[in-house]
């Protein structure tokens, strides 16, 4: 397996910006995973925002002792339905686009470095 063939699978498998280190493009690789994680960050906040709602409805739902998994699936179901909010909006649009970008990026690059290191060929020794 190629040098951008790993560094791609790197950032797209393990975590963006992975590859990147890889290759040894540190600071590159430190910006993709730091707005990676910073998707991340924003997603969880985004649902811990919601996690009073849920709880509030299933400790209700406990107290009147109506709680099945049925029932629980209902109250998922509603969490859900009441939109995600503009911090997972945000998180997953930042997730996704450094996981791609960066595996295209690892790639690319790889493929360079590989070219730049070939050098001219030399003839075959008979």
């Amino acid at each position: 397996m190629n040098r951008s063939s790993k560094a791609a699978l790197l950032s797209g498998l393990v975590f963006p910006g992975v590859g990147q280190m890889f290759l040894g493009r540190k600071l590159l690789g430190v910006a993709f995973i730091g707005l990676t994680a910073a998707g991340i960050a924003g997603i969880v906040a985004g649902l811990m925002q919601r996690l009073p709602l849920i709880m509030d409805l299933l400790q209700k739902e406990l107290q009147q002792g109506t709680l099945d998994s049925a029932r629980i699936l209902e109250i998922s179901n509603q969490a859900a339905a009441s939109g995600a909010t503009a911090l997972e909006n945000i998180g997953m649009i930042l997730v996704v686009s450094c996981w791609v970008a960066s595996i295209v990026h690892a790639f690319v690059a790889g493929d360079r470095q590989t070219d730049d290191h070939s050098g001219p060929s030399s003839p075959p020794i008979a």
